[in-house]
């Protein structure tokens, strides 16, 4: 690819000399047009034409896809948590059933103590009984006796039987699968907390998307600050948040922040964006201290600084992030242009030629 002085800028005018890409899938679609009759002229100004069209709009969405993404990763940390949460709560619940079952088992099984007692009784009052029926063949010991071997069998049966259902009901209590489990709620508000985490990321996105693609306005004769905050008060405005020009009033500490977005879900306020506007040249260290103070003086949780001009920009980028979650941005914005560059670049596209 040629360097910046292959290209000139005249006006409306834009002048390629020299110009060389190498790029099999580019020579194949010219060599195409080419072969179908088509002016090879007329065609490069097509795609020139078309393609910044649509790296305009690549780049509204670049500061809301670094956003995006955190708020992806924080949900992709949420929804691990609650997995391994719901593991460890059917593990417990199992182990807990385990421990149930071992302690009903040994309280109630055949060989149990409470088994072995009843059935001690049980002989010993059968001999007594006996006793006091001397004789052998008489029908009153024959027929207690009788009686009570019934009466054991059945009070043993209706015991295990009782036993048995309080086990499986235990059992059904303890697993967190079952619907009535005191267990089961958690996996439901873990569940309801994922998808709670999911609405605010699509809804943050939603708006920031709306507030890049407002209408900008022009801003002569005001300075670029102010008229910086304008555009940034009508984009708020139309996407229901609220925007505030702070340059003039002492934060919490000093007057660092010439502005502040509030963003807001409903009526509730969810985030707040200090804004810096700079109209000269800083370095990325220059627009990290900047960002820090601001931050702090106006209590937000983002940060925004906007350069009039791209070689005001660090590295002569249209975006550059100041931190390693996309949450600290520098974006060029010339509100005085009648075709305002977008706030942000595309992730995989540099709208600058290296000297």
């Amino acid at each position: 690819m040629t360097n910046s002085n292959s290209i000139k800028i005249n006006g409306n005018n834009l002048e390629i000399s020299g110009f060389k890409l190498v790029n099999a899938n580019v020579a194949a679609t010219f060599q195409n047009e080419l072969d179908n009759g088509g002016n090879l002229e007329t065609f490069l100004e097509n795609v020139i034409t078309i393609g910044t069209t649509t790296l305009g709009a690549a780049k509204a969405g670049a500061g809301v896809e670094r956003i995006k993404d955190s708020l992806d990763s924080a949900e992709r940390v949420i929804t691990r948590n609650v997995q391994h949460i719901d593991q460890q709560l059917a593990a417990s619940a199992t182990k807990l059933n385990q421990e149930f079952t071992g302690i009903i088992t040994a309280l109630t099984g055949e060989n149990s103590p409470l088994s072995n007692q009843v059935g001690s009784l049980l002989v010993e009052f059968a001999t007594q009984i006996e006793n006091l029926t001397a004789k052998d063949d008489s029908p009153i010991g024959a027929g207690i006796k009788q009686q009570i071997n019934a009466m054991a069998t059945k009070l043993l049966a209706d015991f295990t039987t009782q036993s048995t259902a309080q086990k499986t009901e235990l059992q059904r209590l303890l697993n967190p699968n079952n619907e009535g489990s005191p267990f089961a709620v958690f996996s439901s508000q873990l569940g309801d907390l994922q998808t709670a985490v999911k609405s605010l990321n699509d809804s943050l996105v939603a708006k920031q998307a709306a507030e890049l693609e407002g209408k900008k306005g022009t801003a002569k004769g005001r300075s670029f600050e102010k008229a910086v905050m304008e555009v940034i008060a009508e984009i708020a405005t139309g996407s229901g948040d609220d925007a505030e020009q702070t340059g003039d009033d002492i934060g919490l500490y000093d007057k660092m922040g010439d502005g502040v977005i509030v963003l807001r879900e409903g009526t509730t306020r969810v985030a707040r964006v200090a804004v810096e506007a700079k109209n000269k040249k800083m370095t990325i260290a220059a627009w990290q201290k900047e960002a820090a103070g601001a931050l702090k003086n106006r209590d937000a949780h983002g940060f925004i600084g906007i350069c009039k001009s791209i070689d005001q920009m660090p590295t002569k980028a249209q975006l550059v992030s100041l931190d390693d979650f996309g949450q600290q941005l520098v974006v060029c914005f010339d509100p005085d242009s009648s075709q305002p560059r977008e706030f942000g670049v595309s992730s995989s596209q540099d709208a600058h030629f290296d000297d």
